[in-house]
C-alpha cells in the first residue's frame, strides 16, 4: 500500500487514501471489496478513502473521522484552513457507471444511495515513525512485538508484512 497515503486507525483497521486522479480510480477499482467502506468530502481535490473491513463488522465512529480527516486534509479546506465534512458509504454504492448522456473523468466516481455525513472537525494532520527492531535484540522484539493488537487476520498480515519489512 505505499503508493497510497496510508495509515492504521486508532481502532486498528487499514486506511488507504488516493494521491491523484488516477490512483482514485486504481484504488476504487483494485482495493475496494465487499464490506469496505468509501469516504470522501464534496471538495475540489479531496482524496478517495477507503477503510478496508474484511471482518465486515460495524466500523467504529473514531475511524471514520480519522478516515474523513485524510480526504478533507488533502483537498481544497487544507489551503483555505476550512473544516469541511466528509461522508461514507458501503462499497455497493460507489460506481463508475454514469447516467446515459453523462460521462464520469478519471478520479470521480458516482454516488447512489444515501451518504453518511461525519461532523465537521479541525483539520489536525501528523505522522508517526516505525522503528526497525535489530534482529540480533530478541528481548527487544519479545518485550515490544505485540504493542500494536490485530483485529484481524488481514491486521496479522499487515503485521508480518511491516515486521519483515523492518527486520
Amino acid at each position: 500500500f505505499e503508493k497510497f497515503y496510508w495509515f492504521i486507525s486508532s481502532d486498528n483497521y487499514i486506511v488507504l487514501g488516493g494521491r491523484d486522479q488516477q490512483q482514485n480510480d486504481l484504488l476504487v477499482k483494485r482495493h475496494l471489496r465487499a464490506g469496505d467502506l468509501y469516504v470522501h468530502a464534496d471538495l475540489h481535490g479531496a482524496t478517495s478513502v477507503i477503510i478496508k473491513n474484511p471482518t465486515g463488522n460495524e466500523v467504529p465512529p473514531r475511524t471514520l473521522q480519522e478516515a474523513g480527516l485524510l480526504a478533507c486534509c488533502h483537498s481544497a479546506a487544507w489551503e483555505a484552513k476550512v473544516p469541511a465534512p466528509a461522508y461514507w458509504v458501503k462499497h455497493d454504492q460507489v460506481s463508475k457507471t454514469a447516467p446515459t448522456g453523462e460521462y464520469i473523468t478519471t478520479g470521480a466516481f458516482m454516488i447512489r444511495g444515501k451518504r453518511n455525513y461525519l461532523p465537521s472537525a479541525p483539520l489536525n494532520f501528523g505522522f508517526a515513525l516505525l522503528f526497525k527492531f535489530d534482529e540480533s535484540d530478541q528481548a527487544a522484539i519479545d518485550r515490544h512485538g505485540d504493542e500494536r493488537k490485530p483485529k484481524t487476520t488481514l491486521d496479522e498480515q499487515v503485521r508480518k508484512l511491516f515486521f519483515i519489512y523492518l527486520l
